[in-house]
């Protein structure tokens, strides 16, 4: 999502700034407009279609980062993780990229 979107959901940077408050968190990534979601489209998009939709975000590129951890919320065939990773290493050649998936659970009542 870009951030411009009602649908922005910047929880996971909150729960990692609240997790590791002396860490170097950057938004590197920034999506130029909001696409809709893979999971929910019919249309098949490439991890360089996904990539085409990104800019760095220049004003935290320094210092520049000597490992990248990507977290993201939901891991189904990794293209977006892939788009990220490559789109990373094109800006930071000589920079060490991981990738972490965070599972979030959505609690449904049920009527019994």
């Amino acid at each position: 999502m870009a951030k411009n979107s009602p649908d922005y959901d910047d929880r996971n940077f909150r729960m990692l700034k609240t997790l590791i408050p002396n860490g170097d968190i950057r938004d590197l990534v920034l999506q130029k407009q909001t696409r809709e979601p893979l999971h929910t489209s019919i249309s098949l998009r490439s991890h360089t279609d996904l990539a085409e939709n990104y800019r760095l975000n220049e004003e935290l590129c320094l210092p520049t980062p000597t490992e990248i951890w990507l977290f993201d919320d939901i891991l189904t065939k990794g293209t977006h993780f892939r788009a990220a990773h490559d789109f990373l290493k094109g800006a930071f050649p000589q920079t060490r990229i991981a990738g972490f998936f965070i599972a979030r659970a959505i609690q449904l009542q049920m009527n019994t």
